[in-house]
Parts: structure tokens; sequence; C-alpha cells
């Protein structure tokens, strides 16, 4: 069974700011973005209720950045006949296997 969230939170992507910490590693020169995965699990009033990173940027800082803001973010719920249920959201699109 495929469950469909939808984001409704329009805001545009903002840039952001980070220390580069020890362990962490530096994008190759001319890199210009950076990607992250998140699971986010989204109740049934569509609010966020925690989130995971599955693929880190690789840099600590830049990653809790995100998945703050991540947090933050509203959803309309996934459905089942016409209710509300909380569901299983990934950034990467793909669907959760059961």
């Amino acid at each position: 069974m495929l469950f469909g969230l939808v984001y409704t939170d329009v805001t545009p992507p903002t840039p952001i700011r980070f220390e580069m910490r020890p362990g962490d590693h530096r994008p190759a020169p001319g890199v210009a973005r950076v990607h992250i995965r998140l699971d986010s699990w989204i109740d049934e009033a569509g609010n966020v209720v925690s989130t995971r990173v599955t693929q880190s940027t690789g840099m600590t800082d830049a990653d809790d950045q995100l998945v703050r803001d991540w947090q933050t973010r509203h959803f309309k719920p996934a459905l089942i006949d016409s209710q509300p249920i909380r569901a299983l959201y990934r950034t990467d699109g793909e669907s959760p296997r059961m």
C-alpha cells in the first residue's frame, strides 16, 4: 500500500551558514550543492514527529541545521479511506517497504 504526503510549506530554499568541524568532509572545489536525505514521521495532523538523516552532507553542523528546519515544516497528512494516518516521508522519494 502506498501513501502520499503533500508538503504545504512553500518557502523557497534558503542558504545556510555552518562551520566545518573535525571529521567533516569538505565538498570538492566548485561544488555549489550538497545532498542530504531525511526520513520523517508525519502525524495525523501533518506535523513532523521525528526526523533522521539517512544520507549526510558530510558536514555535521549543516545536517543539524537542516534537520531543525525540516522539523518546523507542515504536511497534509496521508489518508486511508479519507482518514488521516501517521506516515513516513522520505526526501529521496522512495516508498517505505513493508
